[in-house]
């Protein structure tokens, strides 16, 4: 039975390591600070002992690769050049989240991020890239579908409210007026 189940596990494309961002592009206000998310599965739990990560920084007019956060055995996060004092860990090794923050962004730390985690006994090695995009002003934002429902809704409550409130009043006057030919003396053979 275990002969038929390894090539099973092959053909079905099992993988001990999966690793994700919640977004492969990432735009950021310069000056600014911003999380670069990654997020890892293995079948095997963290051993902080053999777990191993780094953070490497390629920018985007040149090709030196930089180690910005690094795990082996303990973190180490950049503590000079481009990088220095600007990193930020935001991970939770028991929860499979190695994200980091960047602050003081400028023009320079545009580029390709990478995300490398080794999580042992898994054979394979997670790798992840992040576009980072530094802009001097965000966009404006567009609409979405959510503003445009609460809109509508706002607009209906507040036609209903409209056109209630005229009914109301229109009730109101008639109440207060008499009805024709109550109150006066509309009789034909009154004398003038």
């Amino acid at each position: 039975m275990a002969d038929y189940l390894l090539p099973l596990l092959l053909i079905a494309g099992v993988r001990g390591m999966d690793i994700r961002t919640p977004s492969s592009v990432i735009v950021a206000l310069e000056g600014g600070e911003k999380k670069l998310g990654c997020l890892f599965t293995s079948c095997y739990k963290v051993d902080p002992k053999l777990f191993n990560l780094q953070w490497t920084s390629i920018c985007s007019n040149c090709s030196d690769e930089l180690i910005i956060a690094k795990y082996d055995k303990s973190l180490w996060l950049a503590s000079e050049g481009p990088f220095g004092g600007r990193v930020k860990w935001l991970g939770n090794l028991a929860s499979m989240d190695v994200s980091i923050e960047l602050s003081g962004l400028s023009q320079s730390d545009a580029g390709t991020y990478t995300c490398q985690v080794m999580n042992p006994p898994d054979r394979d090695t997670g790798i992840m890239t992040i576009e980072l995009q530094i802009v001097k002003e965000l966009p404006p934002l567009q609409s979405s579908r959510a503003g445009v429902i609460v809109g509508s809704v706002v607009g209906c409550v507040a036609a209903i409210a409209v056109v209630g409130l005229a009914l109301l009043l229109c009730l109101r006057r008639r109440k207060a007026e008499p009805p024709i030919g109550e109150g006066t003396d509309a009789t034909p053979d009154a004398p003038l």
